[in-house]
């Protein structure tokens, strides 16, 4: 209750302080609670909402649950939380992968590659967008994983990854 009065007070990402103060490291059992304060959040709206949510996911995440910061990341429609990897100050790369923890490994999941890509067809179908809603960072990811299926011997489904880039490609070319 304390961050809901903290956002009704105009604190934004300063109420998430009252749920994970600085400096102190809660147990376990009260981590898990993240969930409620999201809702809460999410749920009554009010102006710094936004960075409030940015700021749990940014808390979540430096106590190593970087799998509930990206929950929060991705409700919290703000330009650089998931984005390229040369994005200043990005959250997250690709969904269910922390490139910050395992920054040479994070690209290899192919899981990570398509939950990131169901990401970028849900942006596609705002305002009924497309292609110009789509994530050009991650183009790069599915051409990899493109490579991955056709070393795999799925080589029509890996043409299609890559005419599919293709027309992202020439839709951000055209700028």
């Amino acid at each position: 209750m304390r961050v809901l009065y903290g956002l009704f007070a105009g604190l934004g990402a300063g109420a998430v302080a009252e749920f994970l103060p600085d400096g102190t490291v809660p147990e376990e059992g009260y981590v898990s609670k993240w969930r409620d304060i999201l809702l809460m959040i999410s749920a009554n709206r009010t102006p710094g909402v936004d960075a409030a949510v940015v700021a749990l996911g940014d808390a979540l995440k430096k106590l190593g649950h970087w799998r509930a910061a990206q929950v929060c990341y991705l409700l919290a429609p703000t330009g650089n939380t998931i984005s390229g990897i040369d994005t200043p100050e990005v959250r997250a790369v690709l969904l269910t992968s922390d490139h910050t923890t395992y920054p040479a490994s994070f690209a290899r999941s192919p899981k990570a590659i398509q939950a990131t890509e169901l990401y970028e067809y849900a942006q596609t179908l705002i305002g009924n967008a497309g292609a110009a809603n789509a994530l050009p960072y991650l183009q790069a990811y599915k051409i990899a994983y493109a490579w991955y299926l056709a070393d795999l011997g799925f080589v029509e489904q890996a043409g299609r990854y890559v005419e599919a880039v293709g027309e992202v490609v020439k839709t951000y070319s055209r700028g």
